[in-house]
């Protein structure tokens, strides 16, 4: 559930190798805490029970269904979306069907699309007029799908629950929200768009065109000849009167001289332009496109409109980086720039400066660097990783897959809090790059870890966190969900930052998940908190209480629910300090309207 995402408070604790050892803390009784009327229910969740589901949806909806939990399942995606080995869940709402091929198609006006191999539904009712295997996702001409209500059932677009017979599916492209063309017309949520009577046809993704107009949607743009229209690269055109970028005029721009030199720059015999603003001194006549968001002129070098502080005499010794990133590198031999942002921190080797792998990982003849933020200076910075580096650091002694940087028979990995590993062999590298494993150090000799988690694995017979050994029994170790684990001995909750913590006082052997709480055969608990008794135990509701979000100025986020169990209903208000109860009788009015009891 989305609202139990908790901050995992250290209390009484003490250590012991990898781990802390907290005592479950029993909850307080509250005395005052009763339901709310017409309680804001958390939406589009399904809470879990033996024989039944509780469906909270938008609006304050609840739907009470009785279903085979052992068997049910919400969807990874669409959360209002779940499904048991009897049929199909809509908004808590059940369909009997064969779930055999199930899958989920998407939204359409006001419901779910959703089908098995044979049949097809919206929300829950059968599309009897539709083939299951002939209705699919609808891609457009250039390969993409649409995230915004079309489909394709035969050689027809379907949208908003009916067939679109104007839009060509064979030539249909999608734009942003629920714009696309196609070879006849331009069409606006499923219809053809007309301009005082004359269907608009597609110029780019964001000018159209009606008689002689280039139009920004139904605006005409002033001066515009759609007749002498030309798309130039990314967003830039123009006609025989006018400039463009985007959706807007490029003002003062000369059409008649006006190119586009790439997606980033244009120019004309005036002015040199970055997207549709003119670049202040820069002159068109001498420009010259070093990379993609970089360019120089007779005087300067420029990051899109800014002027780099580099000596347009050393323009010949320009080196450009670009990177999986937005930003690129640019050196002049002696200074290094990250985008138009000069790096001294630490000072670079330019003439030896690289970047590695097409990721922001640098290197220069003393060393390899690694970059972090910080947020306080807002400032990218950059450490160098402490190998032992012999001479001149030389770009073939440098190798990268994901965790992992190696430079000769060395590896950092920042898998493992920034740990250096000595002696690594060409095998080490190639285990690697293939397997779900981490490099750890035991008393100084390397060896692989098989991973549970972030900085959490099994080495032989011991579980280890980062590179020490916990208590945890190797043998019996599992996970039971998310962050929790398990032994013969113990539960766990565990934290890459402070590892295992065993939690003392939830037995092992009968632990669970229930919901998104843990149950074992005598209570349910909150992380190191414990509720009520686990006996005939049922989660009725779940609403809002304080949320940082909504509460300005109350730093603690915090959740109701109702349990109901053997003993009767209780109401628990859980947060990430505290877990607080209180005993409801079932006569209490607020409690029998939002459970509807009788």
């Amino acid at each position: 559930m989305k609202c139990l995402i908790f901050i995992f408070p250290l209390i009484f604790s003490i250590k012991t190798n990898a781990q802390t050892i907290v005592s479950i803390k029993k909850p307080v009784v509250n005395p005052v805490l009763s339901v709310y009327d017409a309680p804001n229910l958390e939406a589009n969740v399904y809470l879990i029970n033996k024989d039944y589901i509780v469906f909270q949806g938008d609006e304050g909806i609840r739907n009470v269904t009785s279903a085979d939990t052992k068997s049910f399942s919400v969807h990874k995606v669409y959360d209002e979306m779940a499904r048991n080995k009897d049929g199909v869940f809509v908004e808590g709402n059940f369909v009997k069907t064969d779930t055999l091929g199930f899958k989920y198609i998407g939204t359409t006006g006001n419901g779910h699309l959703w089908k098995t191999k044979t049949k097809i539904y919206k929300n829950l009712t059968e599309l009897t007029d539709f083939t299951a295997s002939e209705f699919i996702p609808l891609k457009d001409s250039k390969g993409n799908y649409s995230s915004y209500q079309y489909y394709q059932y035969k050689d027809q677009v379907y949208y908003y629950d009916k067939l679109v017979k104007d839009i060509d599916v064979n030539t249909i492209v999608f734009l942003d929200w629920e714009l696309c063309y196609d070879k006849n017309g331009f069409y606006d949520r499923g219809e053809k768009v007309f301009f005082e009577g004359t269907p608009v046809t597609y110029l780019t993704p964001y000018l159209q065109k009606a008689k002689n107009h280039v139009l920004n949607r139904e605006n005409i743009l002033p001066g515009s000849d759609a007749d002498s229209f030309i798309k130039l690269h990314g967003d830039y055109a123009k006609d025989k009167n006018r400039a463009y970028h985007g959706s807007s005029i490029v003002r003062g721009a000369d059409a008649a001289s006006f190119v586009s030199v790439n997606e980033h720059f244009a120019k004309d015999k005036n002015h040199v332009y970055s997207d549709s603003n003119a670049v202040p001194d820069a002159d068109p006549n001498t420009f010259v496109l070093l990379d993609k968001f970089y360019f120089r002129d007779k005087n300067h070098v420029y990051y899109q409109d800014q002027i780099l502080p580099i000596d347009i005499a050393d323009a010949g010794k320009l080196k450009i980086w670009n990177t999986d990133y937005v930003y690129t590198f640019i050196t002049d031999g002696k200074k290094v720039f990250l985008a138009e942002t000069l790096l001294d921190k630490p000072k670079f080797d330019a003439p030896s400066f690289g970047v590695i792998a097409d990721q922001a990982l640098c290197y220069d003849k003393n060393g390899i660097y690694i970059s972090s933020y910080d947020a306080k200076t807002n400032e990218v910075l950059y450490k160098k990783i402490p190998f032992n580096y012999s001479g001149v650091v030389d770009r073939k002694d440098i190798i990268e897959i994901p965790g992992y940087i190696f430079y000769k028979d060395q590896a950092y990995s920042d898998h493992n809090y920034a740990s250096v590993f000595n002696h690594v062999t060409q095998e080490h590298i190639d285990i690697l790059k293939n397997k779900n494993k981490d490099l750890i150090k035991i008393n100084g000799s390397i060896q692989f870890r098989t991973n549970y988690d972030f900085l959490l694995g099994k080495v032989g017979n011991n579980v280890y966190w980062n590179d020490k050994k916990t208590s945890a029994d190797a043998e019996t170790f599992e996970n039971i969900k998310d962050t929790y684990y398990k032994d013969k001995n113990n539960v766990y909750f565990y934290s890459y930052n402070t590892g295992l913590t065993t939690l003392k006082g939830i037995d092992p052997g009968s632990v669970r998940v229930f919901n998104a709480f843990l149950a074992d055969k005598d209570y349910i608990y909150t992380k190191t908190h414990r509720i009520i008794k686990s006996k005939n135990i049922e989660l009725l509701a779940a609403y809002e209480g304080s949320w940082p979000m909504c509460a300005v100025g109350n730093p603690v986020s915090s959740t109701y629910y109702v349990f109901k169990n053997a003993e009767g209903y209780w109401l628990a208000l859980i947060s990430d300090k505290s877990v607080e109860i209180n005993e409801i009788p079932v006569s209490d009015p607020n409690l029998k309207q939002l459970l509807e009891i009788r």
